[in-house]
Formats: C-alpha cells, structure tokens, sequence
C-alpha cells in the first residue's frame, strides 16, 4: 500500500451540477407552458406544482453550485463531509472502524439489475455514515482505507 498524499478532496463535478440547473430550468418552463396552454380546468394547478417543483430544484441546484458541495475531504486528522442541506459531518480517525462498499441492486423489466455502489463507513459506536458518489467507489474507498490503515500505523 502506498503513502497517499494528504489532503485529497472530492467535488461533484461541473457537468453534473449545470444538468441539474438545466432541468430544474426546463421543468419551470413545461410547469409555465402547462398554465398558458390549459386545456383543462387541472391543468394550470399541475403546471404550476410542475413550476414550483423546478424552480426549488433549479436553486438547490445553483446553490450547490456556487457554494461547490458535497464536498469529501480526506486529511491527517480525520474526513470532512460537507453537504447541502443536511450540513459537515467531521470525523477523526479515531471514530472510523472501517470503511466497506455498499451494493444496491435496483431491478429493471427488461435486460439486467442497476447497481448503484455508495462508500460507507462503519464507526466504532456502530453508525454507519453513506457518502455520496462524488468519484468512483472503488477510488474512494482505496483513498479512505489507505489514510484510515496510515493513520492505524501511526497510532501503534
């Protein structure tokens, strides 16, 4: 096992955040063009749940833009998890028992299951905390174990 560099942060990616934008922006646009094109009496309460719904999507997408969350950092001390709404979660290596991937399988009609993979890591006082897939799994979990088992080594 190498010696990784620390610090090492993980953003979401550009691309990603400006799609989300673009589609709370487009969902404002079909909830609006809903109220003016009513062919129904329903129709324009729809569009404008449609309208809402996309401009709150469209500015959480443009504040996690701008503030450039969620955010992983892996340092000497321990992980800094930052999130949109749900806040920094901060954790010493200390906490950390272990750090797994979880595999969740999602089953389609036709062709095979989705598998979608999240980072989780496993605390000492038996919470587990999910991390959003902000890189590869594989990648970040190698980053975690590597500086968890470097600061393990450290400590003995």
């Amino acid at each position: 096992m190498s010696a990784t560099q620390l610090p090492i942060v993980f953003r979401m990616g550009g691309p990603k955040r400006a799609l989300a934008v673009a589609i709370g922006v487009g969902a404002i646009g079909v909830g609006v063009m809903m109220i003016q094109k009513a062919p129904s009496a329903i129709a324009p309460l729809i569009g404008a749940i449609v309208a809402l719904a996309g401009l709150g999507f469209a500015t959480l997408a443009a504040i996690s833009w701008k503030r450039g969350l969620p955010t992983l950092e892996v340092s000497e001390t321990g992980i800094v998890y930052s999130r949109l709404l749900q806040g920094v979660t901060r954790l010493a290596w200390s906490e950390i028992e272990n750090v797994d991937i979880e595999t969740t399988s999602v089953p389609r009609e036709m062709n095979r299951d989705i598998e979608l993979q999240a980072v989780v890591l496993r605390l000492k006082d038996g919470r587990s905390v999910k991390l959003a897939p902000l890189a590869a799994a594989q990648e970040m979990r190698d980053v975690i174990a590597d500086a968890l088992a470097q600061e393990s080594k450290a400590r003995a």
